[in-house]
């Protein structure tokens, strides 16, 4: 099916829903129109704990205007409990990867093509590839009394 039909189908199906007024399911068609509207878009990839779990709406939004693939890469050993958690807090994904270390999500980010990435731990953020965008939450874990908090090994003081 070529992405033009993928499109004008679920526009389709997102009038029928509307129609009847199940807006959580209009919802996810919407999310799928605009997921397939764009080629060549960048692949987000989110980190659930520290970072989903700090700003649920936020990223519950983001992930469904994301024109892209989006990831959650997560270091749990449980991942039927972080399948739970992420639609818990309404994220909408298209792949979830658990890791047994944090160390293991700069591989994972790069065989699952992410070209965004979101943590909170700099212990995460450290053997990314040089290409892929980072950005990093905010939370009691790594910022208190107006400062960053980070390590030797994570960070470097310039003055």
């Amino acid at each position: 099916m070529r992405l033009e039909e993928i499109v004008i189908d679920n526009l389709r199906k997102l009038r029928r829903l509307i129609s009847v007024r199940r807006m959580d399911d209009a919802e996810e068609a919407a999310c799928k129109i605009v997921k397939y509207i764009f080629e060549d878009a960048p692949v987000l990839g989110l980190d659930l704990d520290g970072t989903i779990d700090e700003a649920p709406e936020f990223f519950r939004l983001l992930s469904r205007i994301w024109p892209g693939r989006v990831v959650i890469i997560t270091c749990r050993l449980d991942e039927d409990k972080a399948r739970a958690d992420a639609d818990k807090f309404g994220v909408f994904y298209d792949e979830l990867v658990t890791v047994r270390k944090l160390e293991d999500k700069a591989e994972a980010i790069e065989q699952t093509g992410v070209t965004v990435y979101v943590d909170d731990q700099d212990e995460c953020l450290m053997d990314i590839p040089m290409d892929v965008t980072v950005l990093k939450i905010r939370n009691e874990g790594n910022f208190t009394d107006g400062k960053w908090l980070y390590s030797g090994r994570t960070g470097k003081q310039i003055c």
